[in-house]
């Protein structure tokens, strides 16, 4: 009888035990090292593993950081939040930004909407989200003959399309469904107030067309104002002779 009752007390102390352990317990799972913005490509660089408690591991959580490289963020991650399956693909090409009633611009920069169309942008496959470069076409001054030229690039696509009132009257981007993808009459992009008055000038002097960027080589979104530029005020205006020393030889040989 003492046998049979030391028994069940030391069977009743690993029962005990072993759900401690699991309640207590912790696994290491995949979360953002800093801030990852959405159609980035993700690296080993970005990601770091966190003890989480056992019991309340999120669903679709990573356990090693070899499962997350290389895939694309489908949503944007703050420092520290958990990596999940169900936000983050295999493919850029399936990711579509969702829509806000306002408009993410860095501190120090603006927003400017250029024109676009099916054979200026890509045939429409330029996305909220992606990053482009910017063509220049001009003829210099006394030349027989146009010059093509790149005066822009990574510049932060924000925006396809023009802004739509909702049933309520709210006004939000079009980066639903309905322009997402496709030929749109505008992108709306993020720059200085120093640049967007040189793409003004360039709009109304020169012709421009783009080209999309590959997703893997997309750039951080900037987390200071330019140096060159760090206010709307720092901007003085752009005359064709800014232009030419800043692209020499664009407008004249």
């Amino acid at each position: 009888m003492v046998g049979v009752i030391v028994a069940i007390v030391a069977f009743a102390g690993v029962i005990i035990a072993s759900g401690r352990s699991s309640a207590g317990g912790t696994t290491a799972i995949v979360v953002a090292a800093h801030d990852i913005q959405l159609r980035t490509e993700i690296s080993a660089a970005d990601l770091q593993l966190v003890p989480y408690s056992s019991a309340n591991l999120p669903p679709g959580a990573y356990t090693a950081t070899s499962a997350v490289v290389g895939k694309i963020a489908a949503v944007d991650f703050s420092a520290g939040q958990p990596i999940l399956s169900n936000l983050v693909s295999s493919s850029a090409t399936t990711i579509v930004g969702s829509a806000t009633s306002y408009l993410p611009i860095p501190a120090g920069w603006v927003a400017v909407t250029i024109p676009s169309g099916e054979q200026q942008a890509v045939a429409g496959y330029i996305q909220p989200g992606d990053y482009i470069s910017v063509i220049a076409t001009v003829t210099p001054q006394g030349s027989r003959y146009p010059e093509a030229r790149t005066v822009f690039t990574n510049l932060h696509v924000i925006r396809v399309g023009p802004a739509v009132a909702d049933a309520t009257g709210s006004v939000s981007g079009t980066v639903g469904t309905a322009h997402a993808a496709g030929v749109s009459s505008s992108l709306t992009v993020v720059v200085s107030q120093c640049d967007a008055e040189y793409l003004n000038w360039f709009l109304t002097y020169a012709s421009l067309k783009y080209t999309l960027e590959s997703y893997k080589d997309y750039k951080p979104a900037p987390a200071a104002p330019a140096a060159a530029c760090p206010a709307v005020t720092s901007a003085n205006g752009v005359t064709g002779s800014d232009v030419q020393k800043r692209w020499p030889g664009l407008l004249s040989p």
